[in-house]
């Protein structure tokens, strides 16, 4: 009789491997979910940091040097 891989491994090691099958599913989530945060925080840097090179591009005009420009975003 061929058994479904889950229910070989408990006919073979018990429910140990149950709850060690548990405890794993779910620290999978968490590590997804911090992941997740991070990229979104990410993004929204990166996005902000795009927004505020374009307005100082705009109100200062294209006479504006890549070097002024550098300058304003570090301070």
């Amino acid at each position: 009789m061929i058994l479904p891989p889950m229910a070989e491994l408990l006919a073979t090691y018990g429910y140990a491997v149950l709850l060690v099958g548990t405890f794993l599913e779910g620290e999978s989530v968490l590590v997804a979910a911090g992941f997740l945060v991070v990229c979104v925080k990410f993004c929204k840097f990166f996005h902000d940091m795009m927004g505020n090179l374009k307005q100082l591009a705009t109100e200062n005009g294209p006479t504006q040097s890549s070097s002024e420009v550098a300058r304003c975003v570090l301070h």
